[in-house]
Parts: structure tokens; sequence; C-alpha cells
């Protein structure tokens, strides 16, 4: 006996919303003078910092919206997207014009993380 069920429109947008969020990791965060960073360049300098949570919290929503598991999927699209707040207060702290060098990953990211968080329902 199989069991057919039918993906809902929140789970399709929570896993797009997800995988997008871990596909931005090799998007480019920062450009600056011509040089550009993805989060993936970071993690590869320096493992231990706060970009590879942000990494981890959002496989971890991807991994839990796939096995329907909502509130937990909601929880990490959650972290993410409060580390990317952060991670934008911090930049305007540093002063200038924090929109001139950030790059479209770092949207993706933040407006995926929106997204996860919102659509992260139970059906």
């Amino acid at each position: 006996m199989t069991t057919n069920k039918i993906m809902t429109t929140n789970k399709k947008i929570t896993l797009g919303a997800t995988a997008a969020m871990v596909l931005s990791v090799f998007l480019p965060y920062m450009t600056f003078m011509g040089q550009s960073a993805s989060l993936f360049d970071i993690i590869m300098l320096e493992p231990a910092t706060r970009v590879t949570l942000v990494l981890l919290f959002a496989i971890g929503a991807l991994v839990t919206a796939f096995l329907d598991k909502a509130k937990i999927s909601r929880i990490c699209s959650g972290v993410v997207l409060a580390m990317m707040l952060y991670a934008l207060y911090e930049l305007f702290g540093a002063g200038g014009s924090v929109f001139d060098f950030i790059g479209f990953g770092f949207y993706i990211t933040l407006i995926a993380s929106i997204f996860g968080v919102v659509f992260s329902k139970d059906d």
C-alpha cells in the first residue's frame, strides 16, 4: 500500500526558500573594490565562525522542511533570519553606505529566510 501525499503550496514555498538559502552560500555576499566574497569563501578561510552556523541552520531548515517537521524548519529559518539581521546591524554600525557593497547572495538569504519563517506551517 502506498500513500500519496500531495505537496501543499506552503511546503513547496518552504522547500524552495530553504533550498535558496543553501544555494546562496555560494553566491557573492560582499563586493568591495571589485573583489567579491561568498559565505563559502569565508568558511574555507576560517571554519569556526558564525557563517558556518548560517550554513548549518540553512541545511537544517531544508532537511526538516523535507521531512514535514514544520516547527523545527521554522526555528532554523528564524535563526538564519536573526543572524542575517544581526550581520546587517553590524554593517550599519561600521558606517558608510552598506548597500553599496552587499551582494545579492545576502539579499537572497535574507528574503529566503523570511519566506521560510512565514510559510513553514503544519497543514
